[in-house]
């Protein structure tokens, strides 16, 4: 199943980059949907329930290797839907809003060199 998953996501992303500007409403929410399966699948994304949509709440598990980033972004720079542009736009935010923050790196010890230099009056 994975393999058909992805295979059919990654069909619908080339659709959607290679002309951002043709993209419908029904096509933008079918690329949505597939674009959380395929996430979740990967474990890039986890959605509070089992219902996957764009209007899902959900976490970003992994922002660097999530599926559709670059297709989401060419559809709000590109299409000339307005409603698809403002989904697009809105669901570009809910991803980015909904990032589960790295663990915070640990302190590190360093030492700050001063460099003293002598002030000579001329004259």
């Amino acid at each position: 199943m994975e393999g058909v998953l992805l295979h059919i996501y990654k069909k619908l992303e080339a659709l959607c980059l290679s002309n951002p500007a043709d993209v419908t409403e029904v096509g933008f929410q079918c690329f949505c949907r597939y674009m959380c399966c395929a996430n979740v699948q990967a474990a890039y994304l986890k959605m509070e329930k089992d219902v996957i949509s764009k209007s899902s709440n959900f976490l970003v598990k992994n922002i660097n290797d999530l599926f559709g980033l670059e297709c989401l972004w060419a559809i709000v720079l590109g299409t000339e839907a307005v409603l698809v542009a403002r989904e697009a736009m809105e669901f570009l935010v809910k991803i980015y809003l909904n990032v589960i923050s790295p663990p915070p790196l640990p302190l590190t010890k360093y030492t700050h060199t001063t460099h003293s230099h002598t002030h000579r009056p001329t004259g």
